[in-house]
């Protein structure tokens, strides 16, 4: 919306005069909201109140040309009334974004209230809040260890953050991985290879050195039972460092995984100050009893080897049955080559060959009971294997850690816990205080807000459904009925006074003026601010050869109140 100023200050019936006043009925520069005239309060008139000087421009607008054009857009009467439509017709438009904003302001102040969680000041409030979070860590860590996803906690699968809430899957994966790392990964020397008998060389060659060197009254080509265990400890000797480190994941995941639980319920002081107090020595307890359980089972290695599971025995004769059916291949190749030509095999008719051929001993006795030695190492070994990671999978991480998880907060361990403690851990901070006095009072006037938002909202479909009688009539109270309009007009005042004022300013410099770049355009931006350019831009091109007519120009303020 454009203003035009000061329009006394021009000659009566000059080109000057009638250009102005083709300007105001938006012929010249056209403006969607169009133009409006004021008469201005001069210098001899700076000082004379408000109605003498709307009574002094009305009968100016009441004479001469001026009394030819419309009413509507002359007079600071009138331009309250344009402005409060205008101000109206953009409220209303803007009103439902309005009423989402303030929703998604008021809903992220509720979620930072409850964030802060209940009240605190004393004890019986510090105890109450560390109860109520413990019962829901409780179900919330049962749930994770049960493998029960059902809380929103655990958030959906498609992101990777929730996937390391479902502790369950965390443990199962881990110990998965355990078993894999101690088969590929648990033995000190790989006992099969190439060497004699399907061994590797490396294992015969350490073997026969531990025969050699631990001689007792055993007979040649055979070996001490005893062996086995000596062997197997030295074997096995890798799984120490293997399941250490395993101890060391589960509970580094165990830890995390509490800490991801109360900072869900809890706001960052507390559960930083719940974690530090009372949780990581609780932790490291678990960790200390788990280690302990791990170093029974190493303990357990160092007895004499013991099994009674039919599966060593099974083992050894598959073992012995394998290496003497390589034997027999290797054999039945050698008596029976492939011939180039026919592609078929031919060989000796006497069979007592080819059982020459495969008794063909070995001469060193120390070898052969070595491979035999390393047959027993490898089925013991196999069976042994297979109930340690059992054992640290079920007594070391299942019972030691898992398992104590569900009570490190229970609700029996906060009311057992003393006044001072409850305290240290859930007193309000100063800060969180006025945080949430904040909170409370920005919440409430949102409220407010936001109902006063929807009133008007459904006020304007009241008349919307009046001009379209399909439409429903929403009754409104009218306690609310002149609060916008009331507003409308506090702006529109606050918008004359300045136009006002600036004009009372310029009134002597405007009338003594004798250049043409006296009249200006003010074009007022969404931000308040202001920008002077010439007036002969607003009035185009074609007035720049008339310049010397508009000596005493007006001012020419342009409002914009556009997108």
């Amino acid at each position: 919306m454009g203003l035009i100023t000061k329009p006394d200050t021009l000659f009566e019936d000059s080109d000057s005069e009638k250009d102005f006043v083709k300007l105001a009925l938006n012929e010249v520069t056209h403006l969607r909201l169009g133009w409006h005239v004021l008469r201005n309060r001069d210098f001899n008139t700076k000082h004379v109140t408000s109605v003498e000087r709307d009574r002094i421009e009305e009968e100016f607008f009441s004479q001469g040309i001026w009394k030819t054009l419309p009413r509507g857009i002359l007079g600071v009467s009138q331009l309250r009334e344009r402005l409060s439509r205008v101000l109206l017709d953009h409220i209303k438009s803007e009103l439902p974004a309005l009423i989402r904003e303030i929703q998604d302001i008021l809903h992220e102040s509720q979620q930072a209230v409850m964030k802060l969680g209940d009240r605190r000041g004393n004890a019986e409030q510090q105890r109450l809040y560390l109860l109520k979070h413990s019962q829901q860590f409780t179900n919330i860590c049962r749930a994770s260890c049960d493998g029960i996803y059902e809380d929103k906690f655990f958030g959906d699968l498609a992101s990777e953050e929730f996937k390391t809430r479902r502790f369950r899957a965390v443990v199962q994966n881990l110990n998965l991985a355990f078993a894999e790392m101690v088969r590929l990964n648990g033995q000190r020397i790989h006992l099969r290879g190439n060497g004699l008998e399907g061994k590797s060389s490396e294992a015969i060659s350490w073997v026969r050195d531990m025969l050699i060197s631990s001689r007792g009254r055993e007979l040649p080509g055979t070996f001490s039972p005893m062996l086995i265990g000596d062997l197997f400890r030295v074997q096995s000797k890798p799984w120490e460092t293997i399941s250490k480190d395993h101890l060391q994941d589960i509970w580094k995941k165990a830890r995390g995984h509490l800490e991801d639980i109360f900072s869900s319920l809890m706001d960052s002081e507390a559960y930083m100050a719940l974690l530090m107090l009372y949780v990581d020595p609780l932790m490291e307890k678990l960790l200390k009893r788990a280690t302990d359980e791990l170093d029974r089972l190493f303990r357990d290695r160092q007895r004499h080897a013991i099994t009674y599971n039919h599966y060593f025995t099974e083992n050894a004769q598959k073992i012995s049955d394998a290496r003497h059916q390589k034997k027999l291949l290797e054999v039945l190749e050698k008596a029976f080559p492939v011939d180039s030509y026919s592609q078929t095999r031919t060989g000796p008719k006497d069979l007592s060959k080819i059982c020459s051929m495969m008794s063909e001993s070995i001469p060193d006795m120390d070898t052969r009971a070595s491979i035999e030695l390393l047959d027993h190492l490898e089925a013991f070994y196999k069976v042994a294997m297979k109930t340690f990671v059992d054992n640290v999978s079920i007594q070391v991480i299942e019972t030691s850690i898992v398992d104590n998880l569900v009570d490190i907060f229970n609700p029996l361990a906060v009311v057992q816990m003393t006044s001072e403690l409850v305290s240290q851990i859930a007193a309000e901070s100063q800060e969180n205080q006025t945080q949430r006095e904040r909170l409370e009072k920005k919440i409430h006037i949102l409220e407010e807000g936001l109902k006063t938002c929807k009133w008007h909202a459904g006020r304007y479909a009241s008349e919307v459904a009046l001009e379209d009688p399909r439409t429903p009539v929403i009754q409104t109270p009218k306690s609310h009925a002149s609060s916008v309009a009331e507003l409308y007009i506090s702006n529109v005042s606050s918008v004359e006074a300045e136009v006002e004022h600036h004009a009372a300013d310029q009134g002597e410099e405007a009338n003594n003026s004798v250049d043409a770049t006296t009249a200006h355009t003010h074009a007022a931006k969404k931000d308040g601010g202001i920008e002077e350019i010439s007036g002969w831009e607003a009035l185009g091109e074609k007035q720049t050869k008339r310049k010397k007519k508009f000596r005493n120009s007006p001012f020419i303020r342009t409002c914009v109140y556009e997108e």
